[in-house]
């Protein structure tokens, strides 16, 4: 009986807390709309910065480094995929589909950040 009870309650502990994720994600921009642009550094790979407004009205901001790639561009499939707090900063983690173009695989990566 005590057995099927902790099982009961971890199972719903667990769901929980995946609820608890999914809603955390909805705080994080939305990809649609988040803009980039190169962020104007001489020489090869440069990166790129990228911008959004939150719900609330917050200015978002993510940069990459040491790439010509837009991870915006839609067959990288970008998505939130974590949330997490640094203080009064908010961080959400982009991640989305490996893109292998000859023998280089670019593989997405963003943080925006909103403090």
């Amino acid at each position: 009986m005590h057995t099927q009870l902790i099982a009961a309650v971890l199972a719903t502990m667990a769901l929980m807390g995946n609820v608890y994720a999914e809603e955390d994600l909805s705080i994080c921009p939305k990809v649609s709309e988040i803009t980039s642009e190169g962020n104007g550094k001489e020489g090869n790979l440069a990166g790129f910065t990228y911008t959004a407004k939150g719900v609330d009205g917050k200015e978002w901001t993510g940069e990459t480094m040491a790439t010509d790639d837009d991870f915006l561009d839609a067959k990288y499939a970008l998505k939130a995929e974590s949330v997490e707090t640094q203080g009064a900063k908010v961080i959400c983690s982009y991640g989305g589909t490996a893109v292998t173009e000859g023998e280089f695989v670019s593989k997405p990566y963003l943080k925006m950040v909103r403090q």
